[in-house]
């Protein structure tokens, strides 16, 4: 059974979701319906729908702590 996390940094209640290309994405709980949280306590994966889940990156305060870099792909 997965349990819902808090932030490490606000300590926000967060749930990772998929996006369509697979990497996890951390989203607030609050907008997600109660059947979403069910199935994801009960181990499912919760596909990210972007307009109705609310990333938690856009709303976190320190948000850029915890963002990949992104890599540079420059031939030297």
């Amino acid at each position: 059974m997965k349990a819902v996390s808090n932030c490490k940094s606000c300590l926000h209640a967060i749930i990772f979701t998929r996006t369509k290309t697979g990497s996890l994405l951390p989203v607030n709980v609050e907008s997600l319906t109660g059947e979403e949280i069910a199935k994801y306590k009960s181990g499912e994966e919760i596909t990210f729908r972007y307009g109705t889940h609310i990333s938690h990156f856009a709303t976190c305060p320190e948000a850029s702590k915890f963002r990949k870099k992104e890599s540079t792909n420059e031939a030297h």
